[in-house]
């Protein structure tokens, strides 16, 4: 930091400590304190050795790096090699290096406090925001883009535009103060110039520009005599302007972190400044896919949740997030694109969280640092074969060779936890394991006292479905995953009212200390994970599962391949449907079933080709009681898309409207049209996220 800025923190640690002006001291380039009891200098003129020398190597108690993630470098290590503090403490906002340089390391892995984006604009520490992300201009139809030349970029067209939107979405205050972040140097001054030209006074700073030539500008925008400073990224760090009402980002988010950075730069609370208003215009860029990361902190490598962001546009605090509709389109199209769980990706991430915890890390730490979700490691791929590897274990022989030595029979129960226990969409077997790990035995009647005492739901065949899965009896020996996948052996018996562990699982867990670690951990992961699911009830509203998973929680007796599963599965009262909503194209006429809503409660629906009012299916699903209830339980799921992949989202109980019956062909073969009614209707945006409107 210079001068200026050495100062705005000195002032701001006087507030906070008290005292008198002599005992706070500045060191910069031009001022240089060195009797004072707190100090305060910038690293570029305290690191050189004429400068140090200033000081004794023990001068200091305590020293206070600010932009720690920045000590890897020569200049802050010349400072602290030569200086024998009795402590040191760094502060950074981004801890996280694309170096080899371990900021964790530095300071012995003691985290003295950690708060992240979200959590600090939840506790009202950080000025609201009001992010927007609008499209950016089009020439005859062609997108901005990284390949965009520099006369597009800045010329009159699409100035007159950003303008357009920038005061069309505003500022907090009575004057504008901005900063625009765009993609090029040469774009800077050109594009500072065309804003003066428009009305909009601007200048624009580079790496080239000096640090006085900077605090001159600065001092401009504060004072209201410009409106904008225009910069490429020499302001994501170092900076502290709080009048800065509006930030306007004009380039590829080509790093989450750098787009927080820069989202920050608004963030510092000013009077006259209720909230900082971020403008976002999103190009047609690969990339976009980072937005939603980056707003919400959320790191699981899941797209569902990055949609999901973009879909529901939540709030984070008294901060909203909203998007247009056309660049609503391009991060859906990015997301789609983009491939967040490659092995390199995963593996980046992985030794980020091993510098930080000094060790090997667990699932469960990627789980509650909100970083690489249970599902990710559950649908992870072979190498060479393509097949699922399904467990933890098997991404740390990949990026971890050696580490940790199982049995065949240990892998495959490790796959059998992580594909279908620890993903916590049912907490059952779940607390039967953790319970038996260190108990000889549960009786029915502990087991019901877990039960109430976690609010959990239970059905009338819930224990016997949950008694299937543990000792494997639900799966069969042909079908996948088959219950060979899973080690064969059961990992809990169930006899006369009492559940054991099974013998082979028991005497593994016993004796094989690697084995111990990883099944814990994968409890431990999925009663974390299961915190997302409404244990009351067996579906939680707008979660998402597969059908493998659907028919399990809606109890069926064996694994069904979702081949055999098609639009709708029957078996005893039972009845799970799926949608895809929007058709492939490429799909078979037999099969293009017109399935759409008629408004957010009543939707249409097709039986199975080859199917009569009277077919048994039919009869079933359009069918009431005596007592004027559904023959079947019907639960309705859906997904906008095959792109979405093998998650269906749960929407609601469903019943037919019986007068909507009506038999009807598609693809040349008969088939059955009826009204499903669900008994909660979506809610609006959902809605309208669906039906495209």
């Amino acid at each position: 930091m210079g001068s200026r800025f050495s100062k705005k923190t000195k002032d701001s640690f006087q507030r906070i400590l008290g005292g008198d002006d002599r005992d706070y001291g500045i060191f910069t380039g031009n001022r240089k304190v060195t009797d004072a009891k707190y100090q305060f200098a910038t690293i570029q003129s305290l690191a050189k050795p004429d400068q140090l020398a200033n000081f004794a190597p023990d001068e200091f108690d305590y020293i206070l790096f600010d932009e720690a993630h920045h000590v890897g470098g020569e200049t802050y290590q010349r400072v602290i090699n030569y200086f024998h503090a009795d402590f040191m403490l760094g502060m950074t906002a981004t801890p996280e290096r694309s170096d080899e340089f371990n900021v964790f390391q530095q300071f012995d892995y003691n985290i003295a406090y950690e708060i992240r984006l979200q959590q600090a604009l939840e506790e009202d520490m950080l000025c609201p925001f009001h992010y927007i992300g609008v499209e950016d201009y089009e020439f005859d139809g062609d997108v901005i883009s990284d390949t965009a030349t520099l006369s597009r970029l800045v010329s009159p067209e699409r100035v007159k535009y950003i303008i357009k939107q920038t005061q069309y979405y505003g500022y907090s205050g009575n004057v504008l103060r901005g900063l625009i972040f765009c993609s090029r140097k040469d774009e800077t001054y050109d594009l500072a110039a065309e804003l003066t030209k428009q009305g909009f006074p601007a200048i624009g700073l580079t790496g080239s520009d000096s640090e006085t030539r900077r605090n001159e500008v600065v001092d401009q925008l504060e004072a209201g005599k410009i409106n904008y400073i225009v910069t490429v990224d020499i302001f994501n760090e170092g900076i502290d302007i709080p009048g800065v009402n509006q930030v306007v980002m004009l380039r590829n988010t080509k790093s989450s972190i750098v787009f927080v950075q820069q989202l920050g730069r608004g963030l510092r609370k000013a009077p006259n400044k209720d909230y900082v208003v971020v403008i976002d215009f999103i190009g047609n860029y690969r990339n976009n896919y980072l937005i939603p990361i980056a707003l919400t902190g959320d790191d699981s490598r899941m797209k569902d949740s990055a949609r999901q962001t973009i879909e529901l546009e939540p709030m984070i605090g008294v901060s909203t997030i909203n998007f247009t509709r056309v660049a609503k389109k391009r991060i859906y199209e990015s997301i789609q694109a983009a491939k967040l769980t490659g092995i390199r990706e995963l593996k980046q991430i992985y030794l980020q969280q091993k510098e930080r915890l000094n060790r090997i890390p667990l699932m469960y730490d990627f789980q509650r640092s909100h970083s690489i979700d249970e599902r990710v490691f559950a649908r992870m791929k072979g190498k060479k074969t393509g097949a699922p590897q399904g467990s933890y274990y098997a991404f740390l022989t990949r990026v971890e060779p050696g580490k940790f030595d199982l049995s065949g029979y240990e892998a495959a129960v490790l796959r059998f936890l992580t594909n279908e226990i620890c993903t916590g969409i049912r907490q059952h077997e779940l607390l039967v394991i953790d319970y038996l790990l260190t108990h000889d035995q549960l009786t029915d009647q502990e087991f019901a006292k877990i039960i109430t005492d976690h609010h959990l739901y239970l059905e009338d065949d819930t224990l016997a479905s949950v008694q299937r899965v543990l000792s494997l009896e639900y799966y069969g020996e042909k079908t996948h995953p088959s219950k060979y996948d899973y080690g064969e052996l059961p990992v809990v018996e169930y006899a006369d009212g009492v559940y054991r562990l099974g013998k082979d699982f028991k005497e593994n867990y016993r004796y094989h200390q690697d084995f111990q670690v990883l099944v814990q951990d994968a409890i431990k992961t999925g009663l974390l994970r299961a915190k997302r699911y409404d244990s009351t009830q067996v579906f939680t509203l707008y979660q998402r599962y597969t059908r493998s998973e659907i028919i399990r929680l809606m109890n069926f007796e064996k694994d069904i391949p979702k081949l055999n599963i098609g639009g709708y599965k029957i078996e005893g009262h039972r009845c799970p449907i799926f949608v895809t909503y929007e058709k492939p194209d490429d799909i078979s006429a037999t099969t293009d079933y017109n399935d759409e809503f008629y408004n957010n409660r009543e939707m249409s629906y097709f039986s199975k080709s080859n199917r009569t009012r009277q077919s048994k299916d039919v009869q079933a699903m359009t069918g009431y009681d005596e007592n004027g209830e559904p023959l079947l339980e019907m639960k309705l799921f859906l997904k906008q898309s095959a792109d979405e992949g093998d998650d269906f989202m749960f929407l609601s109980r469903v019943r037919t409207i019986t007068q909507s019956v009506s038999e009807t062909t598609q693809g040349g073969k008969p088939v059955v049209k009826f009204i499903l009614k669900l008994d909660s209707p979506v809610e609006n945006r959902r809605y309208h996220r669906i039906i495209g409107k």
